[in-house]
């Protein structure tokens, strides 16, 4: 009974893991401001810094947070002695890597079937984050009885558009039938390395004394 308790909650902080680096992620952090964007400029041009920053610096180029640093996914690889303990800790700790990597598998075939589709929408989100403010400038002309010319660009533009192309860019990724079957490969590479990818020592020494406190218990 005990040992079903301890999966159970292995696997229930596995869900938890996927659905924090899910609900951490950049679209889903900012989606709200697509509809109504911050009321100032420098809350509206954060976002758009942000992604520049992860997509630049190749941290996350489709806006997840990896869970751990890259150079910790790619470590030491050993069958296990106790898959049953090493798979779940492997899912919960390198959740945001292993949503990258689905969305990296399924970007391979969206690119080769759809490449003038995805090129667009990347050039559109390029030109989003980077282009120089005043590209942004757009102002509408209104009746003096309506308060005459309007800003309706600027800084909330420029978002509304890294936010439009980022959730095209995404929705791109599982149009096609073989880019949704090359992320299902992309989830069995993920498995795989959460079976063969050996835990860090502090780990197997926290998961150690939380069991022998059970036990004591």
């Amino acid at each position: 009974e005990r040992r079903t308790s301890d999966v159970m909650e292995a696997w229930c902080s596995v869900a938890n893991a996927f659905s924090l680096a899910v609900q951490g992620s950049w679209v889903r952090r900012h989606g709200g401001s697509l509809l109504q964007p911050p009321a100032s400029d420098k809350l509206c041009e954060a976002p758009c810094e942000e992604l520049m920053r992860d997509f630049l610096g190749c941290v996350s180029p489709f806006g997840v947070r990896p869970s751990q640093p890259w150079s910790d996914f790619f470590g030491e690889f050993r069958a296990p002695s106790t898959a049953a303990r090493r798979v779940p800790s492997n899912l919960e700790r390198y959740a945001g890597n292993y949503v990258n990597v689905v969305l990296a598998a399924a970007a391979i075939p969206a690119i080769a079937l759809r490449p003038a589709a995805v090129l667009t929408v990347c050039a559109m989100q390029v030109v989003a984050l980077m282009a120089p403010p005043e590209v942004f400038d757009v102002h509408m002309w209104r009746p003096k009885s309506r308060g005459g010319v309007t800003d309706i660009g600027g800084a909330k533009l420029r978002l509304r558009l890294a936010l439009s192309t980022h959730m095209c860019l995404l929705a791109l990724l599982f149009v096609a039938v073989e880019a949704r079957l090359c992320a299902l490969f992309g989830v069995a590479l993920s498995l795989a390395h959460a079976f063969f990818r050996t835990r860090p020592w502090t780990e197997v020494a926290k998961e150690k004394m939380k069991s022998g406190i059970k036990k004591v218990m």
